[in-house]
């Protein structure tokens, strides 16, 4: 059985918080990323495929970015994937065809 994507993208996203009202232990996902406050102040990313070290993408540049990915193929694994994937598809219109969360592949390396 093949792998269902071409290439695989680890992303974490970095945002803006207040720590007495603006975050994610006291709003659900889906608040704090829709409230006004929110801003991605940018991403690190690492392509799996290659040897090259981690890039960040800094606020601006994130819809280009997010323009130049094939996501019909781009799978994407985060340490909190509901979170990152969320402002992805949400906040960029970003659908990558396959998610997991970094949890999961190191249950998997540990099996």
């Amino acid at each position: 059985m093949s792998a269902p994507f071409e290439r695989m993208l680890v992303v974490d996203f970095e945002t803006r918080w207040d720590s007495k009202s603006y975050t994610l232990s006291k709003l659900t996902t889906e608040q704090y990323i829709r409230h006004p406050q929110f801003k991605a102040f940018g991403l690190a990313y690492k392509d799996l495929a290659d040897d090259e070290p981690p890039v960040w993408v800094s606020h601006e540049d994130i819809p280009a970015w997010v323009e130049s990915i094939d996501w019909d193929t781009t799978a994407v694994v985060a340490h909190n994937a509901q979170f990152d994937v969320a402002i992805l598809s949400w906040v960029y219109g970003a659908k990558p065809c396959f998610i997991s969360t970094r949890c999961l592949w190191l249950v998997r390396c540990l099996v």
